[in-house]
């Protein structure tokens, strides 16, 4: 499904936080692109088809969110590796740091 974004294919589209007021800014909250779906289901004997619209959307906020946990705890594990290192000989000084 992403694959068309990561090769450049498609696009992505700025969404906006709606505006409460006249003077508000637009506030850049996600990027995202929808794509069409044709469904189909038997009702009472019939076929019934229709498309449906599907939103794929990134949200900046989340994403930041996302990148704060993963730089801690790379950054733990960082340091757990420096400590096991500097531990030298004791093949026990892995357990030990738990």
């Amino acid at each position: 499904m992403l694959e068309p974004v990561w090769t450049g294919v498609q696009s992505l589209a700025p969404v906006y936080r709606p505006l409460e007021t006249e003077t508000d800014q637009p506030e850049h909250i996600a990027d995202g692109f929808c794509y069409t779906v044709t469904l189909s289901a038997d009702y009472e004997g019939s076929n019934i088809k229709w498309q449906e619209q599907r939103l794929v959307v990134h949200s900046l906020k989340q994403a930041a969110s996302q990148k704060k946990a993963l730089d801690a705890r790379l950054e733990k594990a960082e340091k757990a590796i420096a400590t096991s290192t500097r531990a030298g000989a004791d093949g026990n000084a892995w357990m030990k740091m738990r």
